[in-house]
């Protein structure tokens, strides 16, 4: 697995252990850099 993406899904994880509206910004996150990820892999 990409470091970036395992990054990425530890701090998901841990953010969404902390609180409702923390996950949501985890989620968010996790979305765009995914999005950039994959933007630049092209």
């Amino acid at each position: 697995m990409n470091r970036l993406l395992q990054a990425n899904m530890y701090i998901f994880f841990q953010a969404a252990s902390f609180s409702r509206k923390k996950s949501e910004m985890a989620v968010f996150v996790f979305s765009f850099d995914s999005a950039w990820y994959n933007r630049t892999r092209d």
